[in-house]
């Protein structure tokens, strides 16, 4: 199994995810650097402001979504370029005896 980098930095520009809500498009390369699956629970850095998410792969292509809060804390919108930092989330696994 490929060793999974920890920590990747990648710029976009925020899209319109319909319904209100926004994202980042996550490049491939990124996806397969963090090797933790298409859906990889991660915890984000959005121009420095932390959240906690997963990716979300919709036709090909895998989304961060942006929270309007964290989209407020920054001061920026759809069509703002931001900065992101994601790492992903170590969880234990719980099983059910």
């Amino acid at each position: 199994m490929p060793k999974r980098d920890r920590e990747q930095t990648f710029d976009a520009v925020i899209v319109d995810a319909g319904g209100g809500g926004a994202a980042v498009v996550v490049p491939d390369e990124i996806v397969k650097t963090l090797n933790a699956g298409t859906r990889a629970k991660v915890i984000a850095w959005i121009d420095s402001e932390p959240y906690a998410g997963s990716l979300a792969p919709y036709s090909g292509v895998h989304y961060l979504g942006i929270l309007k809060s964290v989209r407020r804390a920054i001061g920026k919108d759809i069509g703002d370029e931001v900065h992101v930092k994601l790492v992903v989330r170590q969880e234990e696994r719980v099983k059910n005896i």
